[in-house]
């Protein structure tokens, strides 16, 4: 992944310093992403997403889920972005019951990104098409910061109190699969650069961006040591993936390693598990039960600090040991050879997503709390 030096600079400085033989056709694609949102379904919203109007922030206003994908050609792929969000809140779906918690009852937005806009032909049972079958790409990622989330750290173009700043960020809550990482990490860059520029001292910018929670699955280690090479990641960021996902890349004596634990490893930033290498999101969130636990975990406490910092008037930082403090108890249960069944109403019982109170042993019938 390259970085950015000039993202905070004009649009038209950034494209001619990082693309140059493609100037005219990049020109068009600026502002051609479209922010999504999850919604109930109803004849306005026939496939229960809807576009967020343009001039709405909703970082600014709420706790936000922004569930990346790399690439989408149609409206039912940021459907689908959107549905794994509400997969790995616990939020019941058509074909899931989960925590039992509706879309109506979470006090947050979910919330995902497509890269082009959609055209007003070609509707199928998939929705719309995208105008453009293309993946992220990096001036379409700084235009998307700029607008969404420098308001977040600035006034006037000028540094907010830092405490604002940091509650602000735990507005923002990102879950990418596979290549949108670098999407990601392109963001948290060009904020840390922007910064810079309006005189945060690098303590400041370093509390301020660890407020942003950004859980990455089936993501190349490679993007992230290429990264951590150039510039440290200060959001709060997790990883997870199948050592025998080949969009993984690990090395053989990684894969050793995690089959020898054969549940969740941990290693230099990276949960790893010993799966059947299907590189998909269903996989990942839905059928593995060590990675759909464990993505589960992460998501479901992060959303729960954010919106219980909204509500409240003392503020919770966000910190990686808050965030994983269950996980030991979930790879314990995984390997007592226990199923995602029994492991999920663990987790569910903790979620507060402040319009209905912590589920309790009570509300799970079929599946009682396990006892590990």
């Amino acid at each position: 992944m390259q970085a950015n030096d000039n993202c905070c600079h004009s649009r038209s400085v950034i494209k001619r310093i990082l693309y140059p033989l493609f100037l005219i056709e990049k020109e068009k694609s600026v502002d051609m992403y479209r922010l999504y949102e999850k919604v109930l379904k109803s004849p306005e919203n026939e496939y229960g997403l809807k576009l967020v109007d343009s001039n709405e922030n909703p970082f600014k206003s709420s706790p936000c889920l922004l569930s990346m994908i790399a690439l989408t050609l149609w409206e039912r792929d940021v459907n689908g972005a959107l549905n794994q969000g509400m997969e790995a809140l616990r939020l019941k779906t058509s074909h899931n019951e989960n925590s039992g918690l509706g879309l109506d009852e979470f006090g947050g937005r979910i919330l995902s990104i497509a890269y082009s806009e959609p055209s007003e032909v070609n509707t199928t049972k998939k929705g719309r098409k995208m105008s453009r079958n293309i993946g992220s790409e990096p001036d379409l990622d700084i235009e998307f910061t700029r607008k969404y989330l420098f308001p977040l750290i600035e006034e006037d173009n000028h540094k907010i109190d830092v405490c604002d700043a940091m509650m602000n960020m735990r507005n923002v809550n990102i879950l990418t699969y596979c290549a949108a990482t670098s999407s990601a990490l392109r963001m948290e860059e060009c904020l840390n650069e922007h910064m810079q520029e309006l005189g945060y001292t690098e303590q400041e910018i370093k509390q301020i961006l660890s407020q942003i929670c950004l859980i990455c699955y089936a993501t190349d280690v490679k993007l992230r040591t290429e990264f951590v090479s150039k510039k440290e990641i200060k959001s709060t960021c997790i990883s997870l993936g199948d050592v025998n996902d080949g969009e993984v890349g690990v090395s053989k004596q990684i894969i050793d390693q995690v089959k020898g634990e054969g549940t969740l490893y941990y290693k230099q930033g990276y949960y790893f598990h010993y799966g059947n290498g299907e590189h998909s999101l269903k996989n990942y969130i839905i059928q593995n039960a060590a990675l759909s636990t464990g993505i589960a975990n992460l998501v479901t406490k992060a959303l729960t600090n954010s919106i219980a910092n909204k509500e409240s008037t003392e503020f919770i930082p966000l910190t990686k040991e808050l965030i994983i403090e269950d996980l030991e108890t979930i790879i314990e249960g995984l390997q007592m050879g226990k199923t995602k069944e029994e492991l999920m109403p663990f987790i569910e019982e903790k979620i507060n997503y402040g319009k209905k109170c912590s589920l309790n042993e009570g509300e799970y019938p079929n599946s009682p709390l396990p006892k590990f």
